[in-house]
């Protein structure tokens, strides 16, 4: 598979999540957040999480998740990628104020390289089109950021200050 006719191949292995596939999502959350400097590898709140992951895999409008399938591995999941809408009061840059936000990208470490978060980041933007997004903003770690750069994105020097409630 090579160039753009290869991406269309692989987009046709990228599927939208549903709730049966909420423990693999986690799962793969999990790998994405083991791969990241000072991460806490603790797995007690997938307990917490996976009831509310199912609850908005089933309904809501706001969050999607796209997933491939394991190929060698019948019930796993490959690759991830989740992300949210979020609307704020429209500006110069984003009138609609509809953003988009890419998140928990994540690929099963024995089924990289193969394109398969480029497929799924490609499904999660269309999705974001479709929804009127005008904006669509994630987090890189430095080994990523080539995949996204060459998707698009560029990077903004927005300071970020975070209070956990």
């Amino acid at each position: 598979m090579s160039g753009r006719s290869g991406y269309r191949a692989r987009m046709s292995l990228v599927r939208r999540a549903t709730p049966e596939d909420a423990e693999e999502v986690l799962r793969l959350r999990q790998v994405m957040i083991d791969s990241m400097a000072r991460s806490d590898p603790s797995t007690a709140w997938h307990a917490v999480s996976l009831p509310v992951l199912r609850e908005r895999l089933a309904d809501d409008l706001s969050f999607a998740a796209f997933v491939v399938d394991h190929p060698e591995r019948p019930g796993a999941l490959a690759a991830l990628v989740a992300g949210t809408l979020d609307y704020r009061i429209g500006g110069a840059r984003n009138p609609r104020g509809t953003d988009g936000y890419v998140f928990s990208v994540a690929t099963d470490p024995d089924a990289r390289r193969r394109g398969y978060a480029r497929a799924c980041v490609g499904a999660l933007l269309e999705w974001f089109r479709e929804r009127g997004a005008g904006r669509v903003r994630l987090t890189a770690s430095p080994e990523a950021e080539p995949l996204y750069r060459s998707l698009g994105f560029t990077p903004r020097p927005d300071p970020l200050l975070e209070l956990m409630l």
